[in-house]
């Protein structure tokens, strides 16, 4: 087999290893006290239908009828009013095909008629705002020569069902409604309350498929977004629903026989390769999770990318395959970065920059990062920056570091890294997502370009949070070869005071310049300070480390004092290194030239 379907597991069907769970619900089904309703909470793919299935089945013979809604179903090509009338109408009809005789729910197929027009309204109203609560009150207060709907409709269902149920000799009826988080937010909410307020009836039992987070989507227009004052009133409104919360047991979910299980079906692994559960849990768990739908598009992607490899001979490859495959799948920005540089060692402070585009990180927070197991390498301290500012990728980023550490010693270590990967990575590219039209492709190197340079030494001098460059200067200024700032550490200037950065092709050079203050001003008041600022040259070259250039000069306006760094900018995977010297170096240079610089200030 070539694939996997994606579609509920059947009675008995328990791949992931939670049939006691089932079991469990089952018996709390057939022995509650009615009317009940218990909400099957679950992220979209996490099970959620698979579990009413066995719940279903495990009814057989239970004294309990069953009915079925697929409200996705009723909610295609209609407005959430048609919506909330056709799922009416469908659990009429089927508790009215109940019947043998079809007397018992006639008044109720008539009360139900009535309601359309007012189900439609009293839907389009049921959480628009702080008027929903006033409508059901209007809706249920009707005068009795008005008789209210709604209520007639209940009133008839429940002397209906209590009918049924004593002729047929039955404990009740179980409602299995699915597939509400497929729908709107806020129609699926409107659903909720519509069925409480109809189906609140003695011998109903209902199971509800929905997730917490749905509801809270839902209510937004009721209640703003959620906060920490508010959350009472979200909370409060679903449990006025759900008597009863069942939250879908991933974390007990036997993940690892349950992918070995698949990647056998698919010819994956072969069917006597040994027992590698645990190694497949391990990876599984540091990616992907235990969403069953998200394993089964891992297996349908490995199936079709096996069947373009062309050796399949070794077990320890194709694990590796499907951990990378994993990375694909739940990091596919990172994916994207490993296949364009594979030995992750080797990534730099312009890869970081380049991936976050000049994102920051919080200098506590990536303090505290590096103090732990996960982050206490560099390369370990770069892949944190770089999930930092995307709140997917930083809330999973131990994860992601566990994954990536695996791959490390899968592979044999660094020196391995892009022999053993790069095969990996060309096979699985034709099952990469990305929103970038291109084929994923090694990176070339760009060489040295202004724009590109200056936006990474600003972002690097802000997350060091240094006291120059701070702020990343427009556009048009960045094309140029050099960048200035104000030297602020001068009380009083009675000049200009400047720093300045030039970056060119084989250099950086960084100069601390004194200039006039406006084109009226004396040169000479320049010459003078410099002259000042001379005198304590070796001074200044002690407290900087090496020798400057000094450059006094009585034809020009302004005095530099410099020193250079010998680069090749064109090796863009060293700006990281060049960026952070210079920085060092400029902060050194304004140290050591401040205090006589003030001292000439002083004497202007």
């Amino acid at each position: 087999m070539s694939g996997v379907i994606d579609e509920p597991a059947k009675h008995k069907e328990d791949s992931l290893g939670i049939e006691h769970y089932y079991d469990a619900l089952t018996e709390f089904v057939v022995t509650t006290q009615t009317p009940i309703t218990i909400g099957i909470q679950g992220e979209w793919g996490s099970g959620k239908t698979s579990l009413l299935n066995n719940v279903w089945h495990n009814l057989d013979g239970k004294q309990f009828e069953r009915i079925w809604v697929n409200t996705w179903e009723h909610s295609l090509m209609s407005t959430p009013e048609e919506t909330l009338i056709k799922i009416i109408e469908q659990l009429v009809s089927d508790l009215s095909n109940l019947d043998p005789n079809k007397e018992t729910f006639a008044k109720v197929k008539k009360a139900s008629g009535a309601l359309l027009v007012g189900a439609a309204r009293f839907g389009a109203s049921m959480v628009g705002g702080s008027v929903a609560s006033d409508a059901v009150k209007e809706i249920l207060d009707t005068p009795p020569n008005e008789k209210n709907k709604i209520r007639f409709l209940r009133e008839s269902l429940s002397n209906a069902i209590q009918t049924l149920a004593e002729k047929k000799g039955i404990k009740g009826f179980v409602f299995f409604i699915d597939d509400l988080d497929r729908i709107e937010p806020k129609d699926a909410v409107k659903i909720l309350e519509l069925l409480k307020n109809i189906f609140n009836i003695k011998n109903c039992i209902f199971l509800l498929a929905i997730d917490y987070q749905v509801v809270v989507k839902g209510l937004k227009e009721k209640f703003g977004e959620m906060t920490q004052e508010n959350e009472w009133e979200f909370r409060a409104f679903f449990d006025k629903i759900i008597q009863v919360p069942f939250t879908m047991p991933m974390g007990d979910y036997d993940l690892g026989k349950y992918v070995e299980k698949l990647l056998k079906e698919i010819n994956f692994l072969a069917d006597e390769s040994e027992d590698q559960s645990d190694e497949i849990e391990e990876i599984v768990n540091y990616s992907i999770g235990g969403n069953p739908r998200s394993l089964k598009r891992l297996a349908n992607s490995l199936s079709l990318i096996n069947l373009f490899k062309k050796d399949t001979s070794a077990n320890e490859d194709l694990i590796l395959m499907l951990a990378v495959v994993c990375l694909q799948v739940a990091y596919p920005k990172v994916y994207e970065m490993i296949t364009a540089k594979p030995d992750f060692f080797k990534w730099d402070d312009s890869d970081v920059y380049e991936f976050t585009k000049g994102g920051k990180v919080d200098k506590d927070e990536f303090e505290r990062a590096i103090q732990t197991e996960e982050f206490d390498e560099e390369w370990e301290q770069r892949l944190f920056r770089m999930c930092y500012p995307f709140p997917q990728l930083k809330s999973r980023a131990v994860n992601l570091s566990r994954l990536m550490t695996w791959l490390l010693e899968k592979t044999g270590g660094q020196a391995n890294l892009e022999e053993k990967l790069g095969p990996i990575l060309e096979s699985t590219s034709i099952t990469s997502v990305s929103a970038n039209l291109d084929q994923p492709k090694r990176r070339k190197n760009k060489g040295y370009d202004n724009k590109d340079f200056w936006l990474f030494f600003f972002n690097l001098a802000q997350e060091k949070k240094i006291d120059l460059f701070q702020k990343t200067p427009k556009e048009g200024s960045l094309k140029q070869g050099w960048v200035q700032e104000t030297v602020k550490q001068i009380e009083k200037p009675a000049l200009k005071y400047v720093a300045i950065v030039r970056c060119k092709k084989d250099s950086i050079v960084g100069q601390f310049v004194l200039d006039k203050k406006n084109p009226g001003q004396d040169r000479s008041s320049v010459l003078k300070a410099m002259d000042v600022v001379l005198a304590k040259k070796d001074e200044i070259e002690n407290s900087f480390g090496s020798q400057l250039e000094w450059d006094r000069d009585e034809n020009k306006n302004a005095q530099r004092v410099s020193f250079t760094l010998e680069y090749d900018m064109e090796k863009r995977d060293k700006w990281g290194e060049y960026s952070e010297s210079a920085i060092l170096k400029m902060t050194k240079l304004i140290d050591a030239v401040k205090g006589p610089a003030n001292e000439a200030n002083q004497q202007l």
